[in-house]
């Protein structure tokens, strides 16, 4: 129960903290829980590169022998263009299917897992990083397939199959799915999730990339360095996925080896999501508006902040005293001039025009 209205203030600088202090905060809660985070996401995507492999390998085999004809047609296109038949074409249309299709199919389950890996730790790190109980249920319900369905299914066919702009909206729009899933009266999570995005997807997409960048230069590092010490011909790999003497073990290790920066990085992006989703959720909560657009012949006054509070949800603890004090303090805004005003007054401070008749 919150019994001050600095209590209040409190979650006031959390719903306006500024962008580069969240970035800084979701690092420090990476370094900080990385210890425990790590045992997840090296369970489940190491389960994840596993069954890759079993379930990939005779579409990788099907693909190699299907290049080897695909490159006598190249050869034969180079040689004599008229050579080639509608069926030459047809079979390489066939073989860059196949081959989208394992793309497709490895980032599917690779996309799936990471998701489960998120969601069962968001719950977590939410309520390290605000330091309260954050009404959560227990760590897996019901409802985690709604994160996994949209995150770990849809957004990777959206990537894929459609094209990448509906798989980067749905992701968008539904990221913080991981952690309204398991929040206690929360009865519609991905709702709940749409909700609290709306107040900058520029931001969640930032702070993807960001993470995503993070990630792509420590690979890059790590991926030279293995090259140069764990080196994989083009003969030896095909004697792994040849049915005669596949050897699922040396995949997995293969794989494993390539992905490891991957893996280990993996919980970066959910730990700086996390200050991002605390922080829109306060504004959630808080009643945080968008502000109105400026009569710029009425006021040369500028706003600072693109949202600003309003009416306090139900779902924070406030003495009704405590909630009435900051209604009144935090005011609305004048429809002449688009500055905030006092709720208490009958005019604008800033414009004079007379709010008698708004509410």
């Amino acid at each position: 129960m919150l019994n001050d209205e600095n209590e209040i203030d409190a979650f006031r600088k959390l719903a306006e903290k500024p962008f580069n202090e969240i970035l800084m905060d979701g690092l420090y809660l990476f370094g900080k829980k990385f210890g425990r985070l790590i045992l997840y996401f090296l369970a489940l995507l190491i389960l994840s590169n596993f069954l890759i492999q079993v379930l990939t390998v005779e579409l990788e085999w099907l693909i190699y022998n299907q290049g080897i004809r695909v490159e006598a047609i190249y050869d034969l296109m180079d040689a004599d263009p008229e050579a080639v038949t509608e069926e030459d074409l047809l079979f390489i249309t066939q073989y860059l299917l196949s081959m989208i299709l394992v793309i497709f199919a490895q980032s599917l389950i690779g996309a799936f897992f990471t998701t489960l890996s998120m969601s069962l730790v968001a719950s977590h790190l939410y309520k390290s990083y605000t330091k309260k109980e954050n009404n959560s249920q227990s760590l897996i319900n019901i409802k985690i397939f709604l994160p996994l369905f949209v995150i770990g299914l849809l957004v990777p066919t959206g990537f894929y199959i459609l094209l990448i702009i509906p798989g980067i909206i749905l992701f968008l729009f539904y990221i913080f799915s991981i952690f309204t899933y398991n929040m206690e009266g929360v009865e519609k999570p991905l709702k709940e999730a749409r909700k609290i995005a709306k107040y900058s997807y520029s931001k969640i997409l930032l702070v993807f990339l960001i993470a995503a960048g993070i990630s792509s230069i420590v690979q890059f590092i790590y991926q030279s360095v293995l090259d140069s010490i764990w080196i994989v011909t083009d003969e030896t790999y095909v004697s792994w996925i040849s049915p005669d003497s596949r050897n699922y073990l040396m995949l997995f290790l293969n794989s494993l080896l390539r992905d490891l920066t991957g893996i280990l990085l993996a919980p970066l992006f959910v730990s700086m999501l996390t200050p991002l989703f605390a922080s829109f959720k306060m504004k959630k909560d808080l009643g945080y508006e968008r502000v109105p657009a400026r009569w710029t012949t009425r006021s040369n006054n500028t706003q600072e902040r693109e949202y600003e509070p309003g009416i306090i949800s139900e779902s924070i603890d406030i003495p009704e005293v405590n909630r009435n004090r900051w209604q009144q303090r935090i005011g609305r805004f004048c429809p002449f001039c688009g500055n905030r005003r006092d709720m208490s007054l009958d005019y604008c401070p800033n414009c004079g025009e007379s709010l008698k008749d708004i509410k």
